[in-house]
């Protein structure tokens, strides 16, 4: 079964935020899916019971610093642009950045020479 772009245009013009496009997309999915294979004449409804939409993310400054550090030296330095990394939750969408001072504070906190960062 394939929606091709009527589903992202539905979605796409409500404006719904990253968790909400996901649980409708799949519940629309789900719902063609279902009624497709009951193969009965009538209304299909489908009704789901829960607490609304829940932020499954769980990204952390911290938690983003800890990958940093964990990063080999090369890959970090390919993120450093002008003194700045900048950061991108895929999931949900928050950035995070760290200038020269928070990223000398982290490398000093974390056992490094505060010139680990950079080149």
């Amino acid at each position: 079964m394939r929606f091709g772009p009527l589903l992202g245009q539905i979605l796409d013009r409500h404006g719904y935020s990253q968790p909400g496009s996901n649980l409708l997309g799949e519940t629309s999915v789900l719902s063609s899916l279902l009624g497709s294979m009951l193969k009965f004449d009538g209304v299909f409804t489908l009704q789901a019971n829960g607490k609304g939409l829940v932020n499954g993310c769980r990204c952390s400054r911290d938690q983003v610093a800890g990958t940093l550090v964990g990063l080999p030296k090369y890959e970090f330095l390919e993120m450093l642009e002008a003194g700045v990394v900048s950061v991108k939750c895929e999931f949900c969408g928050e950035f995070y950045e760290f200038d020269e001072p928070s990223l000398e504070s982290l490398f000093v906190c974390n056992g490094f020479a505060t010139t680990a960062w950079s080149s």
